[in-house]
């Protein structure tokens, strides 16, 4: 589910054709160095220590329209000041969080969500991106889903295992958020587009693509 999730969110960036491209607990991540490589601001956010490595790798080769800013994104509550002074005053910006909101409780979840949103109406709209696996689909993996769970609580920060609940409990946390729209995306959807391969089992993955009109 990696290699589906990755593939499909740069699907998914290119259908929006964003002028701004935020990515959230970024990692080693290539995906906003290639988007500014075209010209356009692009900025990838994450701890100080990971934001530091990637510095040091890429070393002076970066696109003049690339940033690589460290923000701890539970602790700061507005987005639109923790990103300054990078952020370009343009639309439609893509805002992309990819293997990270797992990690946390529901409730800091919903924080998240909010604090995108008004980022993103500050800005004059645009669309978060972000794989989710609902808890009611990883119940049904039986084992697999347990693995998971147990894998997930092992790396994150506060041990915590419950995920959104389904599809319309995520609706509901992204509507409270103040977006004005929410389409799921299944993985089963862009299985031909893409060449994605036939799994024996699924994930329970899906993409949210929330939107800011």
């Amino acid at each position: 589910f990696l290699v589906q999730r990755h593939r499909i969110i740069d699907r998914l960036v290119n259908r929006a054709k964003p002028e701004q491209l935020i990515e959230l607990g970024a990692g080693l991540s290539p995906r906003a160095l290639a988007f500014a490589d075209r010209g356009k601001p692009a900025m990838d956010v994450d701890l100080p220590d990971m934001v530091e490595l990637k510095r040091r790798r890429l070393g002076p080769h970066g696109p003049p329209s690339y940033r690589a800013l460290a923000v701890d994104l539970i602790e700061a509550k507005d987005y639109r000041q923790a990103l300054e002074p990078y952020l370009q005053q343009v639309a439609p910006t893509v805002v992309i969080s990819e293997g990270f909101m797992a990690y946390f409780p529901v409730p800091v979840q919903q924080e998240i969500f909010d604090r995108i949103a008004a980022l993103l109406r500050s800005l004059g709209g645009g669309r978060y991106l972000a794989d989710i696996h609902h808890q009611e689909d990883v119940d049904a993996l039986g084992p697999m889903g347990q693995t998971f769970r147990t894998a997930l609580a092992a790396v994150s920060r506060n041990r915590q295992r419950r995920l959104i609940d389904n599809a319309e409990a995520g609706r509901r946390m992204i509507a409270s958020a103040g977006f004005d729209s929410l389409t799921i995306h299944h993985p089963s959807s862009f299985r031909d587009e893409l060449g994605l391969p036939e799994l024996e089992r699924d994930s329970g993955l899906v993409i949210y693509e929330a939107t800011i009109s």
